[in-house]
This record gives C-alpha cells, structure tokens and sequence, in this order.
C-alpha cells in the first residue's frame, strides 16, 4: 500500500515507522508553534509584532515538516481533505483516511505538550520574579 500522507517517510522507513515517525513530526511541531502562539500572546508588550511571529512560526513549521507529512498542526486541515480523498475513485482513496490518526492525535499531544511547557517555564518565571522581590518587600515591611 501506498503511503500518500508521508512519502518522504515511508521512502526511508517500513509503513509502522514512518507512521511512528509522522506522528513524532506532528507533536514536536505543533508543540511549537503552539508554544509561540502562547508566548507571544501573554505579553501585553508583543501586541504589535505577535501576528508576525505566529506567521513566521507556521511558516517555519511548515517549511520543516511539508515534505515529512504535508504538515498540519491543525486537525481540520487534515481531515477534510483526507474525508474528500475518500470519497473519490482513486485505488489509493482510503489511505489518507487510515492516517488521519496521526493528524488528530499528532496536534492534540503537541498543543498539549506545548501547554505543559508554556505553564512550567512560566512558573519558573514567575518563582523567580517572586523570589527577587521577596527581599524588597522584607527591608520595606521591616521599615
């Protein structure tokens, strides 16, 4: 059978690794692009250049993993086009459908990953920011 959503993948690796592998290159890059879009966005200062960033992101993302798995990092762009494919005549029409796993569950892990990490670095952050002003608030209430 054909692999039609990665064939740089399966042209390198059996059919059970290049799925492995796909799914690898979904959650890695979904979880930055995601992690971007939460960082840029929680600083009220980024306003003006967080549209560009995203953009840049995505594009990067995609740049990177378009030849690995048509990239989706976005499950709705994936799962259309795999339900369209399906519907057509084709002898390999069913092969995007039997993936659409990787396009699902790929995101849905990476976005999450990307959220876990988002809320780790940012408690780090915020610990440290606590930890420098405790000594502040120590000499001023001591006054």
């Amino acid at each position: 059978m054909q692999n039609v959503v990665q064939p740089a993948l399966t042209a390198s690796y059996s059919e059970t690794g290049a799925l492995f592998l796909g799914l690898l290159v979904e959650i890695i890059l979904t979880c930055v692009f995601v992690f971007v879009i939460l960082y840029v966005t929680s600083k009220a200062e980024n306003k003006t250049i967080s549209g560009l960033l995203i953009g840049l992101t995505l594009t990067f993302v995609h740049l990177l993993g378009i030849r690995l798995t048509g990239t989706s990092v976005n499950p709705a762009r994936s799962l259309a086009p795999a339900i369209w494919n399906m519907l057509s005549s084709a002898p390999t029409a069913f092969t995007a459908i039997k993936q659409i796993w990787i396009f699902l569950l790929g995101p849905l892990l990476g976005a999450a990953a990307a959220a876990l990490l988002f809320k780790y670095f940012e408690g780090k952050k915020e610990a440290k920011q606590a930890k420098a002003s405790a000594p502040e608030e120590k000499t001023s209430s001591e006054q």
